[in-house]
């Protein structure tokens, strides 16, 4: 089975893959998209980040897999480190306000549909 990988900015109309596979894969409270965590800047994941949001398609044009990764700026040290999933999405974001190169990227999630878990599945081709 070959597996097709398109960023979110290729692929826009498939957007609500996203929320169908986060439905599937998180209980409701972690997609409450709330302004004390990430929910201030989980939203911009889907505009200003598409570049950095992926999915894995099957032969057949199905959505098997999507992640969620974004850039940002980090000196290499383990003191720099954001200390959370919301400060880091604040950091991206201001940033790129600042016009602050990022350096890294970093994964923030990857869900897989359930019906694609198995051998040559999108899923087992991003395990190592």
């Amino acid at each position: 089975m070959a597996v097709k990988a398109y960023t979110l900015r290729e692929r826009p109309e498939l957007e609500p893959e996203y929320d169908r596979l986060a439905d599937l894969g998180w209980p409701r409270f972690m997609r409450q998209r709330d302004l004390l965590g990430p929910g201030e800047f989980w939203p911009s994941l889907f505009t200003t980040w598409a570049d950095s949001q992926f999915a894995l398609y099957d032969d057949d044009g199905t959505v098997a897999a999507v992640g969620h990764s974004i850039p940002f700026a980090w000196d290499g040290s383990v003191a720099d480190l954001p200390e959370s999933m919301a400060a880091l999405l604040r950091r991206a974001e201001h940033g790129r306000r600042a016009g602050t190169p990022p350096t890294a990227l970093s994964a923030l999630a990857a869900l897989v549909a359930p019906s694609g878990d198995g051998p040559g599945s999108a899923a087992a081709c991003s395990r190592p």
